[in-house]
């Protein structure tokens, strides 16, 4: 226990009162540069594999196809759920495409 930990005493002693809450400390990031247009642009869907992932981005595929044709589109997929992704099908999508949608779907 430190001086800041609140305490409170019952009938059976005192107890420490504990606070739950996380501390952020975050770090201004710059955004990304915008892809702009998307008619003929070639846009990689990421699945993380997540349940309903693969719904969300089928989903978000057939509606920006049918909205700026022609699209070209690449999905793939992590070979397991936990983890960061294989670094080979991280530079796939970094060549072949000019954007990348990412799932955070559960």
């Amino acid at each position: 226990m430190t001086a800041e930990t609140p305490q409170k005493e019952t009938m059976a002693g005192m107890i420490e009162v504990l606070d739950p809450s996380g501390r952020a400390n975050p770090v201004p990031v710059e955004m990304a540069e915008r892809v702009g247009e998307l008619k003929g642009k070639t846009i990689g869907f990421f699945n993380n594999g997540k349940p309903n992932a693969d719904v969300m981005l089928a989903r978000l595929r057939e509606v920006l196809a049918e909205r700026f044709q022609p699209l070209e589109t690449i999905t793939r997929q992590k070979t397991r759920t936990g983890g960061a992704a294989d670094g080979w099908l991280m530079d796939e999508l970094v060549q072949k495409c000019d954007a990348v949608i990412i799932s955070q779907a559960d």
